[in-house]
């Protein structure tokens, strides 16, 4: 099967495009020689993108989030390309007033029933909610808690 000319020309030497599921995706490829069949054989590297007739190639999000990381790594400046969602100070000020506004009176029971820990759970909830934690790293994500701990206070 030919793909299409404007899916084409985005393919790059040492890339190989693939259509699957009525999508054009491009992907590293390279070749080794085995010793056994005698031959080359072809290797399918890392997943580079999709291409669209409307908006060209559009490069995977993890794969910016690499090349930024080299480019950090490298010194160079990063290239304007639209960062993906983080988690951000707005969205995180948004949480805690929504935990602290729809379910207050769930945390007055909670400051009630466990004085010393009320404030743990809360934040435990909270990086579940927020950050999508697993509870191995939940130690990561508690350190951000103050804050949230600090405005559910009142001593912001």
């Amino acid at each position: 099967m030919a793909h299409p000319d404007w899916a084409v020309k985005h393919r790059r030497p040492g890339t190989e495009l693939r259509c699957i599921h009525g999508r054009y995706c491009l992907y590293e490829c390279s070749s080794e020689y085995d010793k056994e069949k005698k031959r080359s054989v072809k290797k399918t590297g890392r997943y580079l993108g999709t291409i669209t007739e409307d908006g060209g190639f559009r490069e995977s999000p993890k794969r910016a989030l690499e090349r930024e990381l080299e480019q950090a790594r490298q010194g160079a400046p990063a290239a304007s390309v639209a960062a993906p969602v983080k988690v951000g100070a707005t969205k995180e000020l948004g949480l805690s007033r929504f935990i602290s506004g729809k379910f207050g009176a769930y945390v007055d029971r909670l400051r009630r029933c466990f004085p010393r820990d009320w404030h743990r759970l809360v934040a435990l909830a909270y990086c579940r909610r927020a950050f999508q934690s697993p509870l191995k790293r939940m130690a990561a994500d508690f350190g951000d808690m103050n804050r949230l701990i600090n405005l559910m206070l009142g001593k912001v």
